[in-house]
Order: C-alpha cells, then sequence, then structure tokens
C-alpha cells in the first residue's frame, strides 16, 4: 500500500540546486543507533484494539464489495486518529519510519479483517496510489515464479536490495512470518549523502542528474520502457529516489547511454568507497 501524490515517470526533473552541505535532520541516522532503541516502534493497546474491532462492525454494515472501496469516513477511528496524527508526523518529519507491532491476526482479527485495517489506516494518511500499471492498491508479495532482468521483484523470491518508492509513504504488513528470509532492512538516505558529500563532493553532480530508469514491463502506452529520474533532487529539501535496479536493467538495453552507465558505476564506487 502507498500513499502518495506524484506520479512516476511524468518527465525529466530539472536540476537547479545541488546540495553540496550535509544534510542535518532527524531521517539521518545509523542502524546501530536504532537497534538497542525502541522510539521508533509504536505497540497497539487494548484501546487501539478496540478502536479497530468497532472500524470493522461499522464498516460491514456498508456492504461493500471490494476493501478498496472504503474510505476513511468509512472507519472510524476517534481514538486512534490521535495516534495516525503521531505516525504521520514522525515518517514526515522524524527517523521516516514507524514500526506498528501488536496486531493479533488469526487470535483475533481473520486475515480479510487484517486487511480492511491496514486499508482503513491508510485511507486516514493519505491518498492511496496505484503501486503499478494494473492498478493494484494493495498488493501480495509473494513469489510467483516469475523471473527476468523486467520483472518485478516483489513477485519473485529474490533480494530486492535497498530501494525507495516513487511514493510519500509505503506500508508493509505481515501476516505470516516466513519460515527463512524474508527480512526487512531500511537504510537513511540522508546518511548515504552526507557519505558522499564528506568523502567524494566531486561525484554530487552525478547523484543529482537524472537517469534512465526501466520501468520494468509496467511503462504506460507510448513510453520507451523507460523514464528519466535523478536518485537525489533538493527542491528545498534533499529528496531520493534509489532505484538502483531499474537503472541496472536500463544499461542493458540498446539505447541505454554511455554516458548513463558511466554515471551509475562511479555513484556505486563513491557508495563502495564510504
Amino acid at each position: 500500500m502507498s500513499c502518495g501524490n506524484g506520479v512516476r515517470g511524468e518527465g525529466a526533473f530539472s536540476v537547479t540546486e545541488i546540495l553540496s552541505e550535509p544534510v542535518s535532520a532527524p531521517n539521518v541516522w545509523k542502524g546501530d543507533e536504532l537497534a538497542d532503541a525502541d522510539g521508533w516502534i509504536i505497540r497497539f493497546t487494548e484501546e487501539d484494539l478496540a478502536d479497530f474491532e468497532q472500524a470493522l462492525a461499522h464498516v460491514s454494515k456498508k456492504h461493500l464489495k471490494d476493501v478498496t472501496e472504503i474510505r476513511a469516513e468509512d472507519f472510524p477511528l476517534p481514538h486512534f486518529q490521535r495516534r495516525i496524527d503521531d505516525i504521520v508526523d514522525r515518517l514526515e518529519h522524524g527517523l521516516g519510519l514507524v514500526l506498528l507491532r501488536g496486531l493479533p491476526i488469526y487470535d483475533r482479527f481473520s486475515e480479510d479483517e487484517a486487511t480492511i485495517i491496514y486499508w482503513g489506516l491508510g485511507q486516514h494518511m493519505g491518498n492511496l496510489v496505484p503501486q503499478n500499471r494494473k492498478g493494484d492498491l494493495v498488493g501480495q508479495i509473494r513469489d510467483l515464479g516469475r523471473r527476468g532482468p523486467y520483472e518485478r521483484a516483489y513477485a519473485t523470491n529474490e533480494d530486492l536490495g535497498f530501494h525507495t518508492d516513487s511514493t510519500d509513504f509505503v506500508g508493509l504488513m505481515c501476516l505470516r512470518p516466513a519460515l527463512y528470509g524474508g527480512e526487512s532492512f531500511v537504510a537513511s538516505s540522508g546518511l548515504l549523502y552526507n557519505f558522499v558529500v564528506g568523502e567524494h563532493p566531486e561525484y554530487l553532480p552525478i547523484l543529482n542528474k537524472n537517469f534512465p530508469t526501466d520501468w520494468r514491463s509496467e511503462e504506460p502506452p507510448g513510453s520507451p520502457g523507460w523514464y528519466l529520474e535523478p536518485p537525489y533532487s533538493c527542491p528545498g529539501s534533499l529528496r531520493t529516489r534509489s532505484p538502483a535496479s531499474g537503472i541496472t536493467t536500463r544499461c542493458r538495453r540498446d539505447q541505454a547511454s554511455l554516458l548513463a552507465c558511466n554515471s551509475r558505476r562511479a555513484t556505486c564506487s563513491s557508495s563502495t568507497t564510504s
């Protein structure tokens, strides 16, 4: 589930400013700083769960055919709304991530009910946007047996690697832990930018230039199969787009420019060095 306002691939960004100073913000952090802290973890309380149960009872009276038809007003959360406001503030102005823990799936809520709760929370957080060309608003992350350089990695058992999605917020809900693997990792893109500022500032123009990025078989009609997007941009504040795997596959295509491929290698070298 993704919340946002922008549309990926609408056109190349015009980079007019390159941030040459280190980023200083709450979302610049190191993993070991969070490993032993729980300030980024929010645990559901009994009052929260009761709010969800009442919202489920309310929405069931609507007799809606699909979860995506549920609006915020169909899923009222008079108590939990205050916590949602806090969550959104943490995502926008804090660490940039939050772990919500303690939803008793199977013990108290079914998978369908958990999906409704998940969707309802998202409706209270922003405008939900499609995640692929099929228009899916809620997607299942599972191995569908698809393989190939242009396939979406979430439909395989491949390692996704670090990346960002082209939305403001992204939500993941674990229905059942995998027998092995399946871990989620997070990193601070602001910290990575600071590494480059401090150790290889000559690469900053590369990080702020447009790269041809692969649609991975989900391009709109009339598209050449790629769009232009910079890994970093600074329209007032630092913004990150990190479609590393898309840039890689784009470089495999005949139309990819040698400059784009060489620029990517320089960017990778700076990250590796730091």
